[in-house]
């Protein structure tokens, strides 16, 4: 019990770390130089072996480079959304590019750049039982765990895994909205009918 409240600690804290990491970047004048941060990710998924279960981020990056319309990250997400076809059970969430390079950031904090390997999660995954995976830069990144993974790096994993679902799971709420739908009311008095 005490380890699980230790790593919703750790997981707090790295979510509180990304809001702050978001703030200041809202904050900035915008002439931040991307490069010098490094890539945001394209996608992170996460793949659970056990139940066959695969949960995915998707950047306004990845929606364009991929040809999804809209003059803005509002309006690809919608197009995207819209795309999606109805009964389809794939657990995508679309993140601005401030969430992407601040999901990256918690990832590199947990241990993701000292564990992770080159190349895409093996798709039947063999002995991992979860797997986070990262195109970033073009490039994919993967980190997994199972029974034999070493106890440093199966807690770097499980971070990594806590802070993905709490941004995963909270993403309304850490993006900002960029502008606010116009409602016209139906009557002249501006009460609905």
């Amino acid at each position: 019990m005490l380890r699980f409240l230790a790593s919703l600690t750790v997981s707090s804290a790295l979510v509180a770390a990304l809001m702050a990491v978001l703030l200041a970047g809202c904050a900035s004048t915008g002439s931040s130089n991307k490069a010098t941060q490094g890539a945001a990710p394209e996608t992170v998924v996460l793949v659970d072996h056990r139940n066959n279960t695969r949960m995915t981020l998707i950047s306004d990056t990845w929606l364009r480079e991929n040809g999804v319309p809209g003059e803005d990250y509002v309006a690809r997400r919608a197009a995207f959304y819209s795309q999606k076809l109805s009964g389809d059970n794939l657990m995508v969430k679309i993140m601005n590019d401030d969430i992407a390079q601040g999901v990256w950031q918690l990832l590199s904090q947990s241990g993701f750049d000292r564990y992770g390997k080159p190349g895409a999660a093996p798709a039947a995954g063999g002995e991992m039982v979860q797997v986070i995976e990262v195109l970033r830069g073009g490039q994919y990144v993967h980190m997994g765990i199972s029974k034999a993974t070493p106890k440093a790096e199966g807690e770097a994993f499980k971070t990594c895994l806590f802070g993905f679902m709490d941004v995963y799971n909270n993403l309304l709420q850490l993006q900002t909205v960029d502008r606010m739908p116009a409602f016209r009311s139906s009557t002249t008095s501006g009460n609905p009918r």
